[in-house]
């Protein structure tokens, strides 16, 4: 579990024309006496969900939104590890939601590497960075059974392959997407394979894999052979 650092302080680094330094943030009990450094309103504790925003003017007059939220470096990670890194962002937005697109610096010009997963305030859910810098809204959904044919995927045991799945929706319906780590089971990009619907439900549906930690639901729901 991360440790409390509740009492600490957080500084960003301002350069010469006012900007913050991008991933200048730091915790600490006093502010550093080298370089122009700024206290901002920061709460960071064990349960991953602190977070803090501020603005600033970068040179073109946009006066885009700071966030400094809890990520982790992939989709498994976020739905099982305790352990998170705090990351200092910005977006055009004053919120952090589905759609939005998020950047590692004030002029809003360079994106959040495509594939990290910043917290939401609950924890239910999280937001997975997609290309440049685009939010989508992802569930952590569990453990399912995945197989190259429907009767492997059924019979939940080797060859079957068990992966912990996160979904942008609520259900496996058909154009769902499912994010988990394909790459260990040997799955390749463009095959089609199967998910056991669910642990306690007999039925599966087809899947085709588009990249090494993403696939789309394209089947409709069939009961196990």
């Amino acid at each position: 579990m991360a440790n409390n650092q509740k009492k600490l302080k957080a500084f960003v680094r301002y350069d010469g024309s006012g900007r913050v330094v991008a991933s200048s943030l730091i915790l600490r009990k006093n502010k550093p006496r080298v370089g122009r450094w700024v206290e901002i309103p920061q709460y960071l504790c064990c349960n991953g969900t602190g977070s803090t925003t501020t603005t600033t003017t970068n040179g073109g007059g946009v006066t885009p939104t700071a966030f400094i939220k809890p990520y982790w470096t992939s989709v498994v990670e976020s739905c099982n590890s305790t352990t998170f890194g705090n990351l200092l962002f910005y977006s055009a937005s004053t919120t952090i939601t589905e759609g939005i697109t998020v950047f590692t610096d004030a002029n809003l010009t360079i994106p959040v590497t495509s594939g990290r997963v910043i917290s939401s305030e609950g924890m239910f859910y999280n937001y997975v960075v997609g290309a440049g810098g685009l939010l989508t809204e992802i569930s952590c959904a569990g453990q399912y059974y995945f197989g190259t044919t429907a009767q492997i995927a059924c019979s939940q045991s080797s060859p079957a392959v068990l992966l912990e799945i996160a979904t942008d929706g609520s259900n496996l319906y058909p154009g769902t997407t499912i994010y988990t780590n394909f790459a260990p089971a040997g799955f390749s990009i463009g095959q089609t394979i199967y998910i056991r619907y669910s642990p306690g439900f007999a039925a599966t549906r087809s899947i085709i894999v588009t990249s090494a930690t993403t696939a789309t639901v394209v089947g409709e729901l069939n009961s196990c052979p």
